[in-house]
């Protein structure tokens, strides 16, 4: 199935539900942002989908050392590495968050996603130093194509996935506009897309639930803070 479904379509869907109340206050917003929470949430990590991913390559050697820089601009986050030999033999190689440079000389065994410089430039680091010729190889997750107004799709989100973005655009206009039943959609949501990763470890589940309730609980506070604000302004 393909990616036909805008962000109007969303809107219609919710309107209803919210009794009316506006999506569009100011410049587009709140909706603009709120779509693009429930996005940047269902394409960021730890999420993994087979249509967000892409691939690279790059020879290593001694020669040019632990640090090799690639163009890829749409690079989100590193999912899965593995190198070959001169050989052909394929080897594992373990995914970091940052290396210091090692001059040991030996086949590597770690990649990091080491620098990033905003223009579409990667640098990887590899560690220890390549005692010979490989090639590394690499699976990643791509960035999210921001939604810019109601007539943009929902990225590259599939249509057969509308149940989950649709839920989650539901629940945080629900939190946007202080809809009691918020809690119940975002719950809803988040069950929906971590339903939808078989790949994720218990683990992962767990500290994503976490990290997600946790900016659901900051949006509540900073809601309050306003409301508690615009009562005092009114005495």
């Amino acid at each position: 199935m393909g990616t036909t479904l805008t962000l109007q379509n969303s809107m219609n869907f919710v309107a209803p539900i919210l009794k009316g109340q506006p999506l569009q206050v100011t410049l587009q917003e709140p909706a603009v942002t709120a779509a693009n929470i429930v996005l940047g949430t269902m394409l960021g990590p730890p999420c993994r989908w087979p249509f967000n991913r892409g691939s690279f390559n790059f020879p290593v050697s001694q020669a040019a050392g632990t640090d090799y820089t690639l163009g890829l601009p749409d690079f989100r986050w590193l999912e899965t590495q593995w190198l070959t030999d001169a050989s052909g033999v394929v080897h594992q190689v373990g995914g970091e968050i940052a290396l210091a440079r090692d001059s040991n000389l030996s086949r590597p065994t770690r990649l990091a996603q080491q620098y990033d410089d905003n223009m579409g430039n990667i640098t990887f680091r590899v560690g220890p130093a390549p005692d010979a010729a490989y090639t590394m190889f690499g699976d990643y997750q791509k960035k999210a194509k921001l939604i810019e107004d109601p007539s943009s799709v929902w990225g590259v989100v599939p249509d057969e996935f509308g149940y989950i973005f649709q839920q989650g655009f539901l629940g945080v206009m629900m939190l946007l506009v202080n809809d009691v039943r918020f809690p119940i959609e975002l719950g809803f949501f988040i069950a929906r897309l971590l339903g939808a990763q078989d790949g994720m470890s218990e683990q992962q589940k767990n500290i994503f639930v976490q990290d997600w309730m946790a900016f659901a609980g900051t949006l509540t506070r900073s809601q309050g803070a306003v409301q508690q604000g615009l009562a005092g302004r009114g005495k």
